[in-house]
């Protein structure tokens, strides 16, 4: 089974069955759409299918109710709450339009299932530098900054997995802190790697508020840098846009 993104904000699951199997799905399906189709269901076949796949799965009619899934949108708060048009980031999968941000921060209100938290970046390079926790355990909290300051994306260098582990840069064998400073996110081949004989990585000293980098050497002393992304929201970095650019902008983010 293998998922993957579309441009226009959807995404397509391909799964290989056996052959048999494949032919009970299709036919459920069909009869879904039928049934559907026959009680007069403003829906096209293929989004009644697709529908009834997602509800039989999860248990969730995709049509009718609010899929109860944590999902780390970070966008900024003038994009959110005032006329901003900066869009926000999905940990992992990229980047959605201001407008579609606040309408699935809208829709998760009003059905009672957002959990808003703070993050604090510094103004100029707009760095992750402290999240506001509800949670009692540090471990949880610490792990889900890092997801959020790494862009949910593994730190090595040209690899764009998903983070599946939490590392830390100065191993905790030789002494290296659990800390945001000494942590990153990696997915789980790089993590085995980086324990290969040879590898060596660090965090360099730099001011606080700059974006967090990691310095490495390969076992083959290939020297390697790795910057984290800077978060959405604030003036700093962003680019000037006319009145005209905007209104552009927004009508083709509420077309879309």
């Amino acid at each position: 089974m293998t998922t993957r993104r579309l441009d226009d904000g959807t995404g397509e699951l391909v799964a290989v069955l056996p052959l048999e199997v494949l032919a009970t799905v299709r036919a459920a399906l069909d009869a879904a759409a039928a049934t559907a189709r026959a009680d007069g269901d403003a829906r096209t076949g293929g989004q009644v299918r697709a529908d009834t796949l997602a509800a039989r799965i999860t248990g969730i009619d995709p049509a009718t109710d609010v899929v109860p899934v944590q999902v780390n949108l970070v966008v900024g708060v003038e994009s959110l709450f005032g006329d901003g048009a900066e869009p926000g980031l999905v940990a992992g999968d990229g980047f959605l339009p201001a407008a579609l941000c606040t309408e699935l921060v809208r829709r998760a209100s009003s059905a009672a299932k957002a959990r808003l938290r703070r993050l604090f970046t510094s103004p100029d390079e707009r760095a992750l530098v402290a999240m506001e926790s509800t949670s009692r355990r540090f471990g949880s909290g610490l792990a889900e900054l890092l997801e959020l300051r790494d862009g949910g994306t593994c730190r090595t260098p040209g690899c764009n997995a998903t983070v599946r582990h939490h590392d830390h840069v100065t191993r905790a064998a030789d002494g290296g802190r659990t800390s945001a400073a000494n942590g990153q996110g990696l997915c789980e081949r790089c993590n085995y790697v980086t324990e290969s004989p040879g590898w060596v990585s660090w965090v360099p000293d730099h001011p606080p508020g700059e974006l967090h980098e990691v310095h490495g050497v390969t076992e083959h002393l290939r020297i390697t840098r790795s910057t984290a992304p800077p978060l959405p929201g604030g003036p700093a970095g962003g680019m000037t846009y006319s009145p005209y650019e905007l209104r552009l902008a927004n009508s083709f983010t509420l077309a879309s």
